[in-house]
Parts: C-alpha cells; sequence; structure tokens
C-alpha cells in the first residue's frame, strides 16, 4: 500500500523528468553527461539529470513555486531567513539560483 507522499513523489519526477526532456539547454547538457565532461552531474539510469545525487529541477516556475511552497509550510522546517529551508530541499532537488530564489520567497 502506497502512501500520499509517495504518490507525490513518483509524480514530481516523472514531471521532473519530462520537462528535463522539454528543455533543450538541459537535453544538451545530458548529451555532454553522456560523453563524461560534466563531472558534477550524472544521468540516472531512469534519464534523469541529476546534480550529483540531486535531482536537477528544470527552469520551471510553477514546479519551482510548488517545490518552496511545500518546503515552506513544512512542520519539520524552521527557516529563519530560509536557511533551513535551504538546507531541506538541497537534501534532494538542485538549481542554479536556489539559494536567491529561496530567500527571496522567504522576503
Amino acid at each position: 500500500m502506497s502512501t500520499c507522499g509517495e504518490f507525490q513523489s513518483a509524480n514530481r519526477l516523472r514531471r521532473i523528468k519530462v520537462l528535463q526532456k522539454n528543455d533543450l539547454k538541459l537535453v544538451q547538457l545530458m548529451e555532454e553527461v553522456k560523453k563524461s565532461s560534466k563531472p558534477d552531474f550524472v544521468l540516472s539510469d531512469d534519464g534523469v539529470l541529476r546534480f550529483r545525487i540531486r535531482l536537477y529541477v528544470p527552469n520551471d516556475g510553477d514546479l519551482r513555486r510548488n517545490l518552496l511552497e511545500e518546503a515552506h509550510c513544512s512542520k519539520l522546517v524552521n527557516h529563519p531567513r530560509g536557511t533551513n529551508m535551504y538546507k531541506d530541499l538541497r537534501q534532494n532537488y538542485w538549481w542554479s539560483g536556489m539559494k536567491r530564489d529561496i530567500e527571496q520567497f522567504v522576503a
């Protein structure tokens, strides 16, 4: 029996994968990763681009906003100036400018 969180997580992973494949910049990065020219990036067996072990979140405003809202509303996070929120999000996700986006979100 799966939980709501597992379902949401699986849906989010599928959404990230689709958005990555529709982002021309990321498609190009994936090709470079396949050639081993980007050591910090990994293309996992399921075709999802990662920065080290974290999911690479494409430049999609709705997706990023959803991630920020979820982290902000989490009962597990107490986030003065977004520091803990950043630590929480960066465990699983990465995008260029993530820390700046969090600071703007909580301001």
